[in-house]
Parts: structure tokens; C-alpha cells; sequence
């Protein structure tokens, strides 16, 4: 769509005149309307911009004899606003951090780390492939507050996650009735974000 086009048209919109009566509906003289309503150039303006802005926001080049532009338009923006979710690979535990650069180009809008069971861990009671979502901001190790913390940290390119030690991440033991560390050597990290 682009537009009009066909040799009565002008360069520039026109001003507007101003509005006369209260805004409605169109209707006709059996309606009650003082007779059929007129669709003036101003009302017709109107249509074509909002069209318009709509194509032009999505960044397509208007064409003339195209029937699809406004369709193609808005799937474009829904695309554009649609969130972007990313995952990364199965990390290991090592050191008091990890880092995942996670290449969306801008800080996410929300993250979370998790820790994936690779072998059985028997004193936490998880199997292979349990998945336990760690906290944001925790303390970590039996020992609690306020020795041992741990933090997930995001920017523009990595996620971190940061603990105090890798054998003092603590867990709720599968089934509740207690806690228990985990093996670093029998689990990753997984971290998602989303833009």
C-alpha cells in the first residue's frame, strides 16, 4: 500500500478543517442522520496515515499495488516486541564463579541460574537430570548468614554467578527433611535469559 495516488492527489496533507458537530458514526438519512454522511478528504487523510504509520514504523518501503503491506507490518512489530529467550549449555562448577556470555547485545530483562544434576548426589537425594532454580541473592553453606552468600549479576554481555564456595551451595534434600551441599563435580549450571 502507498499513498494515493492517481494525478488529483497533493504533495503535502492538507490542514485539516475544523470538526463540526460531535465525533460519531456514519449513518444515513433512516438512521436518524441529517442525511447520508459525508466521508470528506479529512476523515479519508486520517485513515490512510494511520495505515500508513503503522507500514512506516515497521520500516517497509510503501509499494503502490501491494495488498499485504499492513498485515506484513504488523506481524513485523509483534516480532520485533516479541521477547527473546536464550539458554545456555550445561556449565561446570568451578571456582566461586561462573560466567555465561549470553550474546543478546543488551542487559536481560530478567535471568535465573539453575543447577542440573549430572550424577547421582547422594546426599542431596537428586538423580540425574533433577533441575533445582538457585535464588538470585542467598546465603549459602550449612553454616548460613552471615558467612556465605551468593549472587547472579547481569550486564549488556555475561551473566555471573557468583558464590562463596562451590561446596557450600546448599540445597533442600529431595523430599524436605533437611539440607545437604552440593557436589560441584555432580552438577552444572544453566543459565536462561530473556531480552
Amino acid at each position: 500500500m502507498d499513498r494515493i495516488a492517481n494525478g488529483t492527489q497533493l504533495a503535502a496533507m492538507p490542514a485539516p478543517d475544523a470538526p463540526s458537530g460531535t465525533p460519531g458514526y456514519f449513518g444515513r438519512t433512516a438512521d436518524g442522520a441529517p442525511g447520508p454522511t459525508k466521508v470528506g478528504r479529512d476523515f479519508l487523510n486520517r485513515v490512510q496515515e494511520e495505515i500508513m504509520s503503522v507500514i512506516l514504523a515497521a520500516g517497509i518501503d510503501p509499494v503502490y499495488d501491494a495488498y499485504n503491506q499492513l498485515l506484513l507490518a504488523i506481524q513485523a512489530l509483534i516480532a520485533a516486541s516479541a521477547p527473546v529467550r536464550v539458554t545456555s549449555a550445561p556449565m561446570a562448577i568451578t571456582g566461586t564463579s561462573v560466567v555465561w556470555p549470553h550474546g543478546l547485545g543488551v542487559k536481560p530483562f530478567s535471568c535465573s541460574v539453575s543447577a542440573i544434576c549430572i550424577a547421582v548426589d547422594a546426599p542431596t537425594g537428586y538423580a540425574i537430570g533433577a533441575e533445582i532454580e538457585l535464588p538470585a541473592t542467598t546465603y549459602t553453606g550449612q553454616a548460613g548468614p552471615p558467612g556465605n552468600g551468593a549472587a547472579l549479576v547481569k550486564d549488556a554481555a555475561d551473566i555471573t554467578y557468583n558464590f562463596s564456595a562451590a561446596t557450600s551451595i546448599t540445597v533442600a534434600i529431595s523430599g524436605g527433611g533437611g539440607n545437604a551441599d552440593l557436589n560441584p563435580a555432580k552438577w552444572n549450571f544453566v543459565f536462561r535469559a530473556v531480552k
